[in-house]
């Protein structure tokens, strides 16, 4: 990629021919561990930079995808503490999971299970790579800034010097405006590298035909879309509709906007008015994948494989810059001195100069963190739907609320949401206080840490389904309505209802329903 600001633009599907085609097999290349790596789109980037890739993913399909399209293998694995990898790598990168940090979720950080950090401090600790890179988006530097500056402590402990920048993916030939945090431990010389397109790529531009044409199987947004899209513009006092305009570079590009019909869906507005959904395919050049990269799975995978991913283009940029550091390396050239910041967490790994790939004792901050599946946050967001005061509570109440959703609708963590049980008469899913511990225990002993005791039901019933009752999402007594206040054996289900509330999440209608249900 041509290292200096550009005003000549190449047609946007050339430059991804040109600056992401993938070299001969190069046994003696640089290996670079790619930790979270998703579809590959920090992969494609690093080997078209010549680098050789092996990348861990827990998703079968995103893996399924890199191992298609890339050089490097894709092991289907769900890291843990202390990873096994494979030994030698020049370079580390990642995206941890970024939920736990978005200014858009609940930031709720260390208490997140999708917060990866500890596992990619973990690797780099172990193996001891010449660079480490990671990716995350801009909302680590709010809340959770000073858990930031905990990572950052401890990659400095280690020896490395940490730099790291917001860098807009639009500067570097990404038709979309995208801006993340980047983050590089070095010990060699490092250069941030300038941008490489002072006009940047408009989503005409990147679209092309595409933009005009009506696939088979193509997506109208339908008038009720219409009304709430209307709605949603005017609540969120929008200047101009959120329509993607062809002359101009797209919003960021997420799984939420690219994969659900909702009121800031990805799309396009045809010359006859109607406005269509954007494809996989789109989606996928706005992140500048190239039309040669195949994504597999179902369309809703598809999409988050899309929204999760690095821009390749903006990856390669990052890759050349990687290869220059370990150049410089070879020839001697040290980075600069770094003073550690101060720490506020004790998170930091102890004895760093030994740095054992397992540490039986588990004595430091992370070994002690509470893991929190997916379906956890988007509990919460039911809850805060319909009134519940999420936001005034303490962490573990957070998780403890969340939990007894999940336990009177038996949403197990790969249960879909529609799917969801509710009240329909003698014989349906219904728990009492015990069962919801068992079910815990059962099926979330991660997001809790340890078990919990059963003889904890009544604190169950005072503290967790005490809010959720009076929301009208959760009926109490539901085979026995006359039973006492303290009766052990009163069952809790979703209220028929609400059932929409919990089984249409993440679907257009959801907000819908939320607005129109009136169950608070």
């Amino acid at each position: 990629m041509t290292p200096a600001i550009s005003s000549l633009k190449s047609p946007y599907l050339d430059l991804l021919n040109q600056e992401l085609t993938l070299p001969k097999a190069d046994n003696q290349a640089p290996l670079v561990i790619d930790l979270f790596a998703g579809c590959g789109g920090l992969a494609l980037g690093f080997e078209s930079a010549g680098f050789r890739t092996v990348g861990y993913e827990m998703l079968a399909d995103a893996c399924a995808t890199y191992t298609k399209n890339l050089s490097g293998k894709c092991h289907q694995v769900t890291l843990t503490r202390h990873p096994e990898l494979i030994d030698n790598a020049q370079v580390i990168v990642g995206g941890p999971p970024c939920q736990p940090f978005s200014k858009n979720g609940y930031q709720l950080g260390l208490l997140d299970s999708r917060d990866g950090f500890p596992i990619f401090l973990d690797a780099v600790a172990s193996y001891r790579p010449q660079v480490a890179l990671f990716e995350n988006v801009r909302g680590m530097l709010y809340r959770n800034q000073a858990y930031f500056e905990q990572i950052v402590a401890a990659l400095s402990q280690l020896g490395y010097t940490v730099e790291w920048e917001i860098l807009n993916a639009a500067d570097y030939g990404v038709p979309q405006r995208r801006q993340r945090l980047f983050c590089i431990a070095h010990q060699a010389v490092w250069n941030w590298f300038p941008k490489t397109h002072l006009s940047p790529y408009t989503v005409g531009e990147a679209l092309g035909e595409l933009a005009f044409k009506i696939p088979p199987d193509a997506q109208f947004v339908t008038p009720n879309q219409d009304k709430y899209i209307q709605k949603y513009e005017q609540a969120s006092q929008c200047k101009k509709p959120r329509d993607l305009h062809l002359n101009a570079p797209a919003r960021t590009v997420t799984c939420r906007n690219l994969s659900a019909p909702t009121g800031d869906m990805l799309r396009i507005r045809l010359p006859d008015g109607r406005r269509r959904r954007l494809t996989v395919r789109e989606g996928a050049r706005l992140q500048s994948f190239p039309d040669w990269f195949e994504f597999q799975g179902s369309h809703q995978s598809q999409c988050q494989q899309i929204g999760n991913a690095v821009p390749p283009l903006l990856a390669k940029a990052l890759a050349v810059a990687v290869k220059d550091c370990l150049e410089a390396g070879k020839k001697g050239l040290k980075a600069h001195s770094f003073q550690p910041v101060q720490l506020s967490l004790n998170l930091t790994l102890k004895n760093p100069e030994k740095s054992p790939k397992k540490n039986p004792s588990g004595s430091n901050r992370l070994e002690q963190k509470r893991y929190m599946e997916p379906k956890i946050e988007q509990a919460l967001q039911i809850l805060k739907a319909v009134g519940i005061p999420v936001d005034s509570q303490t962490p573990r109440r957070k998780l403890r609320l969340a939990l007894a959703l999940l336990a009177v609708a038996n949403i197990k963590p790969n249960t879909n949401w529609d799917d969801a049980a509710y009240w329909e008469g003698v014989g349906s899913w219904a728990l009492t206080s015990r069962e919801i511990i068992n079910f815990w225990n059962t099926y979330y002993l991660e997001a809790l840490g340890k078990p919990l005791s059963s003889g904890s039901y009544d604190d169950v019933r005072r503290k967790d389904l005490a809010l959720l009752v009076p929301s009208g999402l959760v009926l109490r007594s539901v085979a026995n309505p006359n039973a006492a206040t303290n009766d052990p054996t009163r069952r809790y289900a979703i209220a028929a209802d609400a059932k929409n509330v919990v089984r249409q999440f993440g679907t257009f209608e959801w907000e819908e329903t939320v607005n129109q249900i009136g169950i608070v």
